[in-house]
């Protein structure tokens, strides 16, 4: 098997989310893509406040697995709608990490070449 050199800046290597602290966050003026499991969860959650969030904020697409639906943002803030007011993903706070879809539990991180 061929190897390859991969250069990484040390400031991804040391990524630490500081939560609402932060400037610039994931959950703003981009795509986010939600998996098939990942909207199944949300829209079926036992918590109220995450299930009643999903269906009205995701767009379910069906265009592929990885891409089942989309979240549609706040038109004025261009928020996330599951950011709540601290700005902390309530998904997170309220059912923990591994809740996460696979493009929020991987941002910023790059996992392909």
């Amino acid at each position: 098997m061929k190897q390859i050199s991969v250069t990484q800046p040390k400031l991804v290597a040391d990524f630490s989310c500081v939560g609402g602290e932060c400037r610039e966050h994931c959950c703003q003026g981009w795509t986010i893509a939600f998996d098939k499991s990942s909207v199944n969860r949300y829209l079926n959650s036992k918590n109220a406040a995450i299930r009643q969030t999903a269906k009205t904020a995701i767009k379910v697409t069906k265009k592929q697995y990885g891409n089942w639906g989309e979240v549609i943002f706040h038109t004025e803030s261009k928020n996330c709608p599951f950011m709540d007011t601290e700005k902390l993903c309530s998904i997170h706070s309220a059912m923990g990490a591994q809740a996460l879809s696979p493009t929020c539990s991987s941002f910023p991180r790059q996992t392909g070449l």
